[in-house]
């Protein structure tokens, strides 16, 4: 596998301490999510050398994380969280879920009250909190330049009695009308002896990514593409029921009236969040569901070159807005589309790379 390393290290700290040898790589990334990985290698138990190597002292599922790099940029981060062996082939597989999974594994226990508060700055506060109570660090993460200004301004309550997740709180959080993106960076300390891993939480506003500076095109760098469109999920009223209960529900609701002189008719559609008490935050949330279903749910999912210099792996990421270029029969397309997620193949036996990535139209800006 050309370029590629794949290192095991300590979920408490941000070490690492054994390079493995692997056949098979397998890993993803999700736009404000945790993304996955799957590898696996072929030990021979009799060589020592190797034996060492894959030791359970080193591999621990919920206490090892996996750095997969290549030609020397850190390309994946993820915390080991299931191990097991294929006999008599005695394949060893490592399954992983990117360093978000942690914090949606970690509960809120006390009252937090935020009255007009930066939304950023919530976020921030609320993975910090994470991270500062006892035994809770994990990768020696930072929040120092994690980015706290975003000029809208909310209010947020979050009650010990709840025990929310810290993840789904700043997942909520982000995933409102005007919310924003976030991510968890790792990538090598320049200089650093040994070499160190900074391990960084994030937040973007407006978006996270690149807007139009990359080209994915049929005639030049895409190997094969999936394109659907369907309408289970087209909504023109949506519906929100949040904290209470009978007469005293919150309620809220949007219409989208422009899709009728399109021909389509009233589609209606509910959703519930009965921890939300504010008909202004709720509508907010009924606005971003809205938004997302007011039109036809295109599905786009493209195989891209990994040899061209616009789709290699590390030349575009999650979030970034990618001019879509396919002119095949019954598919014209000429426009914009987000980077959802994608997904990386390297097969050392076949010497093959492979990189998927889905593509989602709702959240082009452009």
């Amino acid at each position: 596998m050309e370029g590629y390393r794949v290192l095991i290290g300590n979920l408490q700290d941000s070490t690492w301490y054994e390079e493995i040898p692997v056949t098979r790589i397998n890993f993803s990334h999700f736009l404000n999510g945790p993304g996955k990985c799957d590898i696996s290698t072929s030990p021979n138990p009799e060589t020592e050398s190797l034996r060492d190597k894959i030791s359970t002292d080193f591999l621990k599922p919920g206490r090892s994380t996996i750095y997969i790099e290549k030609n020397g940029v850190i390309v994946g981060a993820y915390i080991l969280w299931e191990l097991f062996v294929i006999y008599p082939s005695n394949r060893l597989r490592l399954i992983g879920e990117g360093f978000w999974s942690y914090f949606r594994r970690r509960i809120i226990d006390e009252n937090l009250d935020f009255d007009d508060v930066d939304q950023l700055l919530i976020g921030k506060t609320l993975i910090a909190n994470a991270l500062a109570y006892t035994r809770g660090s994990i990768v020696d993460m930072s929040t120092s330049g994690t980015k706290v200004t975003s000029g809208v301004n909310i209010d947020r309550q979050y009650f010990q009695y709840q025990r929310r997740l810290y993840g789904e709180a700043v997942e909520d959080l982000a995933d409102r009308d005007d919310g924003f993106d976030f991510d968890i960076t790792a990538q090598w300390i320049g200089g650093s002896s040994p070499p160190s891993i900074a391990v960084e939480y994030q937040q973007y506003y407006p978006q996270k990514g690149t807007i139009g500076d990359i080209v994915f095109d049929l005639d030049a760098n895409i190997l094969r593409f999936q394109w659907q469109q369907k309408a289970q999920k087209f909504v023109s009223k949506m519906y929100m029921i949040g904290a209470g209960t009978a007469g005293d529900t919150t309620l809220a609701q949007v219409e989208n009236v422009g899709v009728f002189a399109e021909g389509y008719p009233l589609l209606e559609h509910k959703l519930i969040k009965k921890d939300i008490s504010s008909t202004i935050t709720l509508s907010q949330y009924a606005l971003r569901e809205l938004n997302k279903r007011k039109q036809l749910y295109e599905i786009v999912q493209v195989e891209v070159d990994p040899r061209s210099i616009e789709t290699r792996v590390g030349s575009f990421t999650t979030g970034d807005t990618v001019r879509l270029k396919i002119n095949r029969g019954f598919v014209v397309i000429n426009k914009y589309y987000r980077i959802m997620m994608y997904d990386v193949w390297v097969n050392e036996g076949a010497n093959d790379e492979r990189i998927s990535v889905s593509l989602g139209s709702v959240e082009a800006t452009l």
